[in-house]
């Protein structure tokens, strides 16, 4: 039996559809009443949403998932989720200084010194509070231009976020449906935040992992996150006669996680 587009719908489109149904009468911290639901477009117009089916959530020029009375809003998952995927080791020194970081190096020093040690099995577990590598101005400065501002990727977003809405990820309802300001989610969860070392392989089995790997390892200022020793492996490794053994590596970028 075919499988429905409702079963593959994330949490952005159950929250959607949520603020449809509730529309008019459902009301929101810092927003009000729901009146109007908007999508951002590629080309700067608006587009009244009349179906979750019509948020595009995937657009990396943009940190708003949406817009609620003319807010913009990320909308986040209640629970272990990841605010930010992927940083790698060689934009960091680029975005700590746009974010006017007191010591960027002394920064990278730190995380280069926790991956390290993760690598060589002397510090576990791979999610490692912020406060380990960061100061407080500085990661709270990070992680709001990261949720609410832009990429390290594509830079500024055409459409930043002024509020965060979490919900959870099922029976959505009034009482669990909550809009904070970045201060005030970040007030709720800094405990609960973790630079997450995450690791892919030179070598591995999958394609697109493979790949990602290759790619890090090309750039000279991801080097000192690339190790020709393995730690840990990959669920399967490629055939000798694809890639040799001794051609193995051990690849890292970080995550930010929430617990």
């Amino acid at each position: 039996m075919a499988k429905s587009k409702k079963q593959h719908r994330g949490n952005e489109t159950y929250v959607v559809d949520f603020l449809i149904k509730n529309r008019g009468v459902l009301p929101l911290n810092h927003l009000g009443i729901v009146s109007e639901i908007e999508n951002p477009t590629s080309d700067g117009d608006f587009v009244l949403i009349d179906s979750a089916e019509d948020v595009e959530t995937e657009n990396a020029l943009k940190k708003a998932d949406i817009f609620i009375n003319k807010k913009g809003i990320s909308i986040k998952q209640q629970g272990s989720s990841f605010s930010y995927n992927r940083l790698q080791r060689c934009k960091l020194e680029e975005i700590f200084t746009k974010l006017n970081f007191k010591n960027p190096s002394q920064n990278i020093k730190k995380l280069d010194e926790s991956i390290l040690k993760f690598h060589n099995g002397e510090i576990w577990p791979r999610d490692r509070h912020w406060s380990e590598a960061f100061s407080e101005v500085d990661f709270k400065a990070l992680l709001e231009y990261l949720m609410m501002k832009g990429s390290q990727i594509t830079g500024d977003s055409l459409y930043p976020a002024e509020f965060i809405l979490t919900a959870p990820k099922n029976n959505i309802t009034a009482d669990n449906i909550e809009i904070m300001s970045f201060n005030e989610y970040f007030l709720a969860k800094n405990d609960r935040i973790f630079v997450a070392l995450r690791r892919v392989w030179v070598g591995q089995k999958s394609k697109s992992e493979h790949q990602r790997a290759l790619s890090i390892i090309s750039k000279e200022a991801n080097l000192p996150w690339c190790f020709k020793t393995i730690s840990g492996s990959p669920k399967q490794w490629r055939q000798e006669s694809e890639i040799s053994t001794e051609q193995r590596r051990t690849v890292y970028f970080i995550s930010i996680s929430i617990k």
